[in-house]
């Protein structure tokens, strides 16, 4: 509820906004309930039209969402309380086959028009966002792609020690992560140029995740590392 609450309020703020109308997608098992949740609100509030019609379209882990000429989304199954998915943003590249790249524009035109494949193509994993999960995502045979992301946006809930408490246990137990899973295990993220930590549990100030995390962090991962606390600051 933490986080599907706000699509009500996204959709009704577009709507003010003249923005066009936004698509969401939502795993397959929940789609008719988010309709339900958007129709519930569209009742209590009687005027807002948008959420009794919001665009809410169903998404497998076997999906590819195509969100912009180059790019596309793809989910993947992550490690919570309930079940759960994240998702890796994918760009289409093309570059010239090795054997071309030396040929000059005539050239190259002649070849299109003979019908010369001149190109590879790849897919290329840019960001990945995790939602919530637990750190055994990065341990029980991922999707490698998620180790190749430029950018991985990850929850970090839980980031302090307790006397006579297994911070991290409990964080397990709750189906979230811990700041030192991510430490303990920083070799995983070596291949990853930034790590986006976000979803701090409310009992945290923005003043103690930023101490915290940059006091602990080791500095090959200091290097890499931003944490999500513009909210706190607002709310």
């Amino acid at each position: 509820m933490d986080h599907i609450s706000s699509i009500p309020q996204h959709a009704s703020r577009r709507e003010l906004f003249g923005m066009r109308k936004a698509a969401y997608y939502v795993p397959d098992h929940l789609m008719n309930l988010v309709k339900k949740v958007a129709s519930t609100f569209h009742q209590i509030n009687e005027t807002d039209e948008i959420l009794d019609n919001l665009d809410i379209k169903s998404i497998s882990l076997q999906d590819k969402i195509k969100v912009a000429r180059t790019y596309f989304v793809c989910p993947f199954p992550t490690v919570h309380r309930i079940r759960s998915q994240g998702y890796i943003l994918y760009r289409r590249q093309k570059t010239m086959k090795e054997e071309y790249k030396n040929l000059e524009g005539p050239e190259i035109g002649a070849k299109v028009k003979e019908g010369v494949e001149l190109y590879n193509y790849s897919e290329v994993p840019d960001i990945a966002y995790t939602g919530d999960t637990t750190f055994e995502l990065f341990l029980r045979s991922p999707n490698p792609d998620l180790l190749k992301v430029k950018i991985l946006i990850v929850e970090t809930t839980y980031i302090d020690e307790e006397p006579g408490k297994d911070m991290i246990q409990q964080a397990r137990d709750r189906g979230h992560i811990h700041l030192a899973e991510i430490i303990d295990n920083a070799h995983l993220f070596e291949n990853i140029e930034h790590i986006l930590l976000m979803h701090f549990s409310d009992k945290y100030s923005e003043s103690e995740i930023n101490d915290k995390v940059f006091s602990v962090l080791p500095e090959p991962l200091k290097k890499k590392v931003l944490v999500a606390t513009r909210a706190k600051s607002l709310y």
